[in-house]
């Protein structure tokens, strides 16, 4: 019986492993030449407490369509997300979306860049007001390299020279 309890636990862990954590987000920044773009990689869940959060759905509500609240969650990450590229702070508009499934994506064109990226800073404090603990982890491609940076609530701050 116990190694029957033990197999179902270290199971479930394994599996929660695999099904997506709503307290861990992911923010990949693509950087080619002067094009780059930031995905928002999450949860319909996440997203919903970040919508009951900040008082757009009722916390009872029970049906939530997550495309009909797409401007609100654009609003919301534009905020959340500042980005420098080269020292100059630059504007993301929302290029597609996806809420169907496991897995909400967002992807932003990152505006108003007209120089091969060399350095990216900034803030993401997404999911603070949502969650006591969580972790955005930062995926930096450019120049064929790959960088990550996890942020968490004491640190929202990055910097990396490219």
């Amino acid at each position: 019986m116990r190694s029957i309890l033990l197999f179902f636990a270290i199971s479930t862990t394994l599996f929660c492993g695999l099904v997506h954590n709503p307290y861990q987000n992911t923010f990949n920044i693509d950087c080619e030449g002067d094009f780059a773009m930031v995905t928002v990689k999450t949860t319909p869940t996440a997203l919903i407490k970040v919508l009951r959060v900040n008082g757009e759905i009722e916390a009872n509500q029970s049906l939530i369509k997550l495309n009909e609240f797409k401007e609100v969650l654009e609003s919301y990450f534009k905020e959340r997300i500042q980005l420098k590229i080269n020292n100059k702070l630059v504007t993301l508009e929302l290029e597609t979306y996806n809420f169907k499934g496991h897995e909400a994506l967002l992807v932003f064109k990152i505006e108003n860049n007209t120089q091969p990226v060399t350095m990216i800073s900034g803030k993401i404090n997404a999911f603070e007001d949502a969650y006591n603990r969580f972790q955005n982890v930062v995926n930096i491609s450019a120049k064929r390299n790959q960088y990550q940076i996890k942020l968490n609530r004491a640190n929202t701050v990055f910097k990396r020279k490219l």
